[in-house]
């Protein structure tokens, strides 16, 4: 199983991975996506961000996503 570790309380991470353009018309697309927190939450969570193919992963950060979970 592979993960990510973060290092330090009230910092934002994120990670990006490019996927090879499909199609799910007429068809359900499902995600999943899984988190652990180690330590208790003050504020804060984990997210996906689905995004468009137009999105220039070196700049990722505050885009305009299609949906959020």
């Amino acid at each position: 199983m592979f993960g990510i570790q973060t290092s330090e309380d009230y910092r934002f991470y994120a990670i990006s991975a490019e996927y090879p353009e499909f199609s799910n018309k007429e068809k359900t697309l499902v995600l999943q996506f899984t988190v652990k927190h180690e330590q208790k939450l003050v504020c804060g969570g984990g997210y996906i961000k689905l995004l468009g193919g137009d999105v220039d992963q070196k700049k990722f950060g505050h885009v305009i996503f299609i949906r959020i979970y």
